[in-house]
């Protein structure tokens, strides 16, 4: 049995596709992807394809790992194995040869994410050197109408992006960071409203996901996050409303006040300081 670490790009994108189907076949949520979905993914959120890397077993591609990249920083955005190849050191060697291929390149700190529950993937993450940052939740709401739409601004996502930028946390995660966010096009759409900014999917959508929240420092402590979601709900009335497991634990509070239900599904955020 051997196992080899190859660049992603020594296949085609559709057998990429493939490898990356089956490996995320039995995952817990879909991820399946064709070859638009798959670009449109690592264009978001900032995949670097030279550095994303495939495990090959036994000379079969049977495994793969998306790595982002952004300055000093690094993102594993999504590690699988096909099941016929678990338990034969792909997974093993797919990580390491992704952190020796970081430090190679300067990368000072790698992150991922790994939901809570997922026992092997934690112990491969554990025992390469990543320690837990925070636990990443999600929340729902089935259908709401609170709150008065006459003062809901909508702006550009850059605008959104820049507030998240100067006055969210630095460490928040990748995918609701303000570089990610501003790659985001209609029809998603970003709001403001007395201090408060949100971005979110489609609002013409019978589902809306809030794919980014932040509160300039002089307006926290005001409520003025709550009244914007739900000067929002009153906009888009009779829409089921989601937080994916993106949300910090600590700042679930906004949410949880407003009747949001909190998921099942979490995660951990991890990091590595490489360099």
């Amino acid at each position: 049995m051997s196992v080899a670490i190859r660049p992603l790009l020594s296949l085609p994108l559709a057998e990429i596709c493939v490898v990356y189907n089956e490996a995320f076949g039995d995952y817990v949520v879909d991820l399946s992807v064709d070859e638009e979905s798959l670009l449109r993914e690592m264009v978001l959120e900032g995949v670097d394809a030279a550095a994303s890397r495939l495990a090959v077993v036994d000379g079969v591609a049977a495994g793969v790992a998306l790595v982002a990249r952004s300055g000093w920083d690094a993102r594993i955005t999504a590690m699988a194995v096909a099941p016929a190849a678990r338990g034969r050191g792909a997974g093993r060697a797919l990580i390491d040869g992704v952190i020796g291929d970081a430090r190679a390149a300067g990368v000072r700190r790698l992150e991922l994410e790994v939901i809570v529950g997922n026992a092997p993937a934690q112990a491969l993450y554990d025992s390469a050197g990543f320690r837990p940052l925070r636990r990443l939740v999600s929340y729902a709401l089935s259908s709401a109408a609170v709150g008065i739409a006459a003062h809901l601004e909508e702006v550009h996502i850059a605008e959104v992006a820049r507030r998240m930028a100067a006055h969210g946390p630095p460490d928040l995660p990748w995918q609701i960071r303000a570089e990610t966010l501003v790659r985001l096009t209609p029809p998603e759409r970003g709001y403001s409203l007395d201090g408060a900014y949100v971005v979110v999917s489609d609002p013409g959508a019978r589902a809306v996901r809030i794919r980014g929240l932040v509160t300039e420092p002089g307006a926290r402590g005001l409520g003025r996050a709550a009244a914007l979601i739900g000067a929002l709900m009153a906009r888009f009335p009779d829409r089921a409303w989601e937080v994916p497991a993106l949300c910090p634990e600590e700042a679930g509070g906004v949410f949880e006040r407003m009747g949001f239900r909190r998921g099942e599904l979490s995660q951990h955020q991890m990091v590595l300081e490489v360099g």
